[in-house]
């Protein structure tokens, strides 16, 4: 947690948070780890903390936090799943080396922006589908 004036620090707890502050539009979206959320922490006890709900809910960047943290927690969920499948992600690593090879084109071609290309790489990294080495690898390719 951060508040004016201090350090960086941790709090740890169980917070309900009302249905509407996990809704885009039609789309419900668990609040996650990692989220930065407004806080009101008691002066007197920096650990006794709230989520300031109406804050984050009149929020501009609410439903791209939500959408973040919809797709982080798919990643997270995905390369656990490919953790218990080494063969399976050896599979994935090897379609998605020659995939990057194809977006690096892609960009070149301008059939496709850096941005996504850094955005596709990054998914893939993040849910396990793709070896961040290759990754790395098709980075530098582009970069040369």
């Amino acid at each position: 947690m951060t508040l004016p004036g201090r350090d960086p620090y941790r709090v740890k707890g169980r917070f309900k948070a009302p249905a509407k502050a996990e809704r885009t539009g039609l789309t419900r979206t668990s609040l996650s780890r990692g989220m930065e959320l407004p806080v009101r922490a008691d002066p007197d006890d920096a650990n006794r903390v709230e989520i300031d709900w109406d804050r984050f809910m009149a929020s501009p960047d609410r439903k791209q936090a939500l959408g973040q943290a919809r797709v982080s927690r798919q990643a997270e969920v995905l390369k656990g799943e490919m953790a218990k499948k080494p063969k399976f992600q050896q599979k994935l690593w090897t379609q998605n080396k020659q995939a990057a090879a194809a977006w690096v084109g892609a960009v070149r071609m301008g059939n496709m922006s850096r941005e996504e290309f850094e955005q596709t790489v990054q998914l893939e990294v993040d849910s396990g589908r793709m070896d961040p080495a290759d990754a790395a690898d098709a980075r530098a390719q582009l970069d040369d």
